[in-house]
C-alpha cells in the first residue's frame, strides 16, 4: 500500500520549483564511474567515485576494441536522475517554512561516509545494534539458550486472530517450540548466514498465532517485535522443533522468523552481494510492490529497502531479488523499479529530503512492529532514516539514549523546553516513555512534530505539548 497526500493543482508550480532547487544543490555528471556506468546525473548517495588512488574517474571515453582491433562503442547503463516524487503539500508547507527561516533545506547535512562512521560509532556504544557484517562462526549453546529463554512471553488471557482464546496448554506448545532442550551446557552452535526474501514478521516466540489484548481490537499482537525487510542480512542461530522457524539476529534485533522468509548462504562472499552491496538502489517510497519472472508472488520493498543493481536506464533501475529455493538455499531473482520509486544510492541527507520522506507516510495506519504492512511510532522514524543510510535501534527506548546529539527536556520548564527547540534546525526525534516523534520545527508560533501514534490512529502532523511533564529529550541526528 501507498500512502500519498499528492499536491494539489495550486501547489503543482511551487513543488516544481522545490524539486529543481533541490537538484541544483547536486553534482551532475557525465562520463564513466567507478563502476563503468554513466553518470548521466548524479543527485544520490553513491559509493566512491575514484579509481581506488584517488583518481577522479569522470571519463569521457566510451568506445572500445573489438576483437579485430576496430573501435566499437560500448553499450552503456545511464544512471536515472533522482527526483523526488509525491511530495505532499505539508512537506512542501514545511521545507517553505524552513527556507523563510533564513535555512538552506539543500544543504547536506552528514555525507554517505560521515552517516557510515555514524552507524560504526552506534556498533561499538550501542549494546542494541551488532557488527551484522561479521558474524561469528558459532556462539556458546548456554548463552544462546539463556538469549533464547529471557525474551518475556505475554500472560493469557489473549486472543488469536479469529478472536479465540489462546489456551495455557497451547503457550505451553509453543514455548516447547523453541527447542531450547536441544542446546546443550559446554556445546556450540555454529551459525549460517541468511538473507531474508521477503517482508517477514519477527517474533517473540515461534508462531504465527497472533497474542491479541482482546477479541475485538486487533492493533497489538504482543509477540510481534518488528518487521524485517527484504534484502537484510541475518545470522542463523537456531530452529524450531517443527522446523517452520529460524532464531535469527538482525543488525537490531533478534528473534523467530519463519523459514520460508529467509534464504540460507553457504559462503560470505555471495552473502555480502546482499549484505553490502558495492553498488545498489534503495527505495525511497512507504511500500513498492515488484514482481519477478522468477517468483509467484509479488515482493513488497519498505522505505530505505536497499538492493544490488544488474543494470539500469534513464527511468529504471533492475536489480537483484533474494529467493529461496524449495531447500532453502538463495538464488537471485530480477526485478524493475521505476527511477521515481527508488535513488542509485542512499538519497542526500538534506532537510528537504527530510520532511519529504517523512510525509510519504502521512496517511499511513498505526502498526504495531510493522503489522499490515506499515510502521510504529519507532519504526516510523527507523524507515524514513534508512532512507538517508541510517541503521538506527529499533525501539523508542532504545534508541533514546543513544542515537545522535542528545538534548535533556526532563525536568524542565515550558519555556525551556521551548528555548531549546527553537535552537533545532537540524532533523531530530522527540521522546517521551514508550514514544517516539520526528521533530518538524516551530510553525506560527508552535511546535510540530509528525508520527505514528497509536493502534486505530494514523501517521500524521501534530503540535507538540511542550507543557508535558513526561518529555523526555530531543535527539539531533547528526
Amino acid at each position: 500500500m501507498k500512502y500519498f497526500n499528492l499536491i494539489k493543482p495550486a501547489a503543482l508550480l511551487l513543488s516544481f520549483i522545490i524539486i529543481i532547487s533541490a537538484l541544483s544543490g547536486c553534482t551532475v555528471k557525465k562520463g564513466l564511474d567507478g563502476n563503468g556506468l554513466e553518470t548521466a546525473g548524479q543527485s544520490v548517495s553513491d559509493p566512491d567515485k575514484t579509481d581506488g588512488a584517488g583518481a577522479d574517474t569522470d571519463s569521457e571515453v566510451v568506445s572500445a576494441e573489438d576483437g579485430n582491433g576496430n573501435d566499437e562503442e560500448q553499450e552503456e547503463n545511464v544512471i536515472p536522475v533522482f527526483v523526488q516524487s509525491n511530495i505532499s503539500e505539508n512537506a512542501v508547507k514545511w521545507i517553505e517554512n524552513y527556507k523563510e527561516g533564513g535555512h538552506d533545506g539543500d544543504s547536506v547535512i552528514l555525507s554517505y561516509d560521515e552517516i557510515k562512521n555514524f552507524n560504526e560509532l552506534l556498533v561499538s556504544e550501542c549494546e542494541y545494534i551488532v557488527d551484522i557484517l561479521n558474524m561469528p562462526e558459532s556462539v556458546s549453546c548456554s548463552e544462546l539458550k539463556s538469549k533464547i529463554l529471557s525474551s518475556g512471553y505475554p500472560s493469557l488471557p489473549k486472543y488469536d486472530d479469529s478472536g479465540n482464546e489462546i489456551t495455557y496448554d497451547m503457550l505451553e506448545s509453543i514455548l516447547e517450540n523453541r527447542n531450547a532442550e536441544t542446546l546443550k551446557d559446554g556445546e556450540s552452535k555454529a551459525l549460517k548466514y541468511g538473507i531474508v526474501v521477503q517482508r517477514a514478521n519477527l517474533r517473540t516466540i515461534p508462531t504465527d498465532t497472533a497474542f491479541f489484548d482482546n477479541s475485538s481490537q486487533k492493533y497489538y499482537d504482543r509477540i510481534q517485535e518488528t518487521e524485517v525487510v527484504c534484502g537484510s542480512p541475518v545470522w542463523i542461530m537456531h530452529e524450531s522443533a517443527d522446523s517452520l522457524f529460524y532464531y535469527v539476529q538482525s543488525y537490531n534485533y533478534a528473534g523467530w522468523v519463519s523459514v520460508a522468509d529467509i534464504a540460507v548462504v553457504n559462503d560470505k562472499d555471495t552473502w555480502l552481494e546482499f549484505a553490502s552491496p558495492e553498488e545498489f538502489a534503495v527505495v525511497t517510497e512507504t511500500l513498492v510492490h515488484v514482481s519477478a519472472a522468477e517468483l509467484i508472488t509479488d515482493i513488497k520493498l519498505d522505505m530505505g529497502v536497499r538492493l544490488p543493481i544488474e543494470k539500469c536506464s534513464a527511468d529504471s533501475f533492475s536489480v537483484k531479488l533474494p529467493a529461496r529455493r524449495a531447500d532453502g538455499s538463495l538464488y537471485t531473482a530480477y526485478a524493475e523499479i521505476s527511477s521515481s520509486a527508488a535513488s542509485y544510492g542512499y538519497i542526500p541527507y538534506t532537510v528537504n529530503n527530510f520532511y519529504i520522506q517523512a510525509f510519504k507516510y502521512e496517511g499511513a495506519e498505526y502498526g504495531w512492529g510493522g503489522m499490515y504492512d506499515s510502521v510504529d511510532c519507532s519504526g516510523f522514524v527507523c524507515a524514513v532514516m534508512r532512507s538517508f543510510g541510517f541503521n538506527l535501534p529499533r525501539n523508542a527506548g532504545q534508541q533514546k539514549d543513544s542515537i545522535g546529539e542528545i538534548i535533556n527536556l526532563s525536568g524542565i520548564g515550558q519555556s525551556e523546553v521551548e528555548l531549546k527547540l527553537s535552537g533545532i534546525n537540524t532533523p531530530a526525534a522527540v521522546y517521551k516513555p514508550g514514544h517516539v516523534m520526528l521533530y518538524l520545527g516551530e510553525y506560527e508560533g508552535q511546535y510540530c512534530i509528525i508520527h505514528s501514534p497509536q493502534g486505530g490512529e494514523i501517521v500524521c502532523e501534530a503540535v507538540l505539548d511542550t507543557s508535558a511533564s513526561n518529555l523526555m529529550n530531543v535527539n539531533l541526528i547528526k
